[in-house]
């Protein structure tokens, strides 16, 4: 991985890093080429990630590619969960293996 420099998130210091997840490792992803470019915040504190972001290109089969551009923060580690209702079986679906 690369290190990309120190930054903030959510008031809490962090180093960036970059690097690349091998596409083929998972051949079930319908990932255009080989690498899927990811980035992670990981706090100097606790050494948790606070923050992931991963750049890929999608190919359908059949259809048209699109790009994907993801990014989620993680936070809140340790409090607690609220009530949490499941949706209806009729709103749900697996995901294919």
């Amino acid at each position: 991985a690369e290190v990309l420099g120190q930054e903030t998130v959510r008031g809490a210091e962090a180093t960036r890093y970059r690097s690349a997840v091998t596409a083929k490792q998972y051949p079930g992803l319908p990932i255009a080429g080989d690498d899927v470019p990811v980035e992670v915040w990981v706090a100097a504190a606790t050494g948790r990630i606070q923050r992931a972001r991963a750049r890929a290109q999608v190919a359908l089969p059949g259809g048209p590619g699109f790009d994907v551009d993801a990014e989620v923060e993680l936070y809140d580690f340790g409090a607690p969960v609220g009530h949490v209702v499941p949706p209806p079986a009729g709103q749900t679906a697996d995901l294919p293996r």
